[in-house]
């Protein structure tokens, strides 16, 4: 016998490629084993798929409701911005796609940072989750030029620099992890108690993982998402995120202090 485990079986199942990778692999095992698929979010066609490769499947769930998963210990808040402006104050000419963009990043950036300053004195490390290597990057120089300890973690990077970035994390060297969903998965920092999504996730289950991040090994945490109130698509996954966990995300105001 043997015993064929998938962690992130969910991402696994879901990309094509990786599938087919996955079925190649499980044809190599011993005719009698066992198959273990493990995942914080599974989506009903995912676990459809998985079970095509098993003769006697199995499905157990810490939740009562297979529906409802929960995200224990971390609060979930979001910060309501306006969406810029089209015309800055001193141009004549609307900005073109690229600055508004920018423009965009810009304040969300300056939000982010007033978080960390607010919060100094109560978050131990911080995960921020950007929307492109380029964005986490400036957002990692913004950060480290305002005198904040941090590091950034990028598909843009070697595989040792991303290596040494998340180590220094969990030595404690560096205060504040910015990145792309490339650590939204299977990337543990025990101290990380503190999550601020500066883009709006493309999907709940990267939203999950990504504010699963905070509150690890029976701790507790808080997270902290950036919505800009204009964009349509932005309100429709804050609306599917709280349908998602059945529980309505708390607007924080910049002045208030985070319990």
């Amino acid at each position: 016998t043997g015993v064929f485990v998938l962690d992130e079986a969910d991402w696994l199942a879901d990309e094509t490629e990786f599938f087919g990778i996955v079925k190649s692999l499980k044809s190599k095992m011993k005719r009698v084993h066992q198959m273990i698929a493990m995942s914080a979010t599974f989506k009903q066609e995912s676990l459809v798929k998985l079970e095509t490769l098993c003769s006697n499947p199995m499905r157990i769930t810490i939740e009562a409701d297979e529906a409802e998963p929960a995200l224990e210990g971390v609060t979930q808040y979001i910060v309501e911005l306006a969406a810029p402006s089209s015309q800055a104050p001193s141009v004549v000419t609307p900005m073109t796609e690229a600055e508004m963009r920018f423009k965009s990043f810009e304040e969300k950036a300056l939000v982010a940072e007033k978080i960390l300053r607010c919060q100094a004195k109560h978050f131990n490390q911080c995960l921020i989750f950007c929307k492109g290597r380029k964005w986490a990057q400036v957002m990692n120089k913004w950060l480290s030029q305002r005198g904040w300890k941090s590091a950034c973690v990028d598909g843009g990077a070697s595989t040792k620099e991303r290596f040494d970035a998340v180590e220094a994390a969990k030595r404690f060297e560096v205060r504040v992890l910015v990145s792309t969903d490339l650590i939204s998965r299977g990337v543990d920092i025990s101290r990380v108690n503190l999550v601020v999504n500066v883009d709006v996730p493309e999907t709940v289950e990267v939203y999950m993982h990504r504010v699963g991040r905070a509150g690890r090994f029976g701790g507790f945490g808080v997270s902290v998402m950036l919505v800009e109130a204009g964009k349509q698509e932005e309100m429709k996954m804050v609306k599917a995120i709280e349908e998602f966990i059945h529980h309505k995300l708390d607007h924080l105001a910049l002045s208030d202090a985070i319990p």
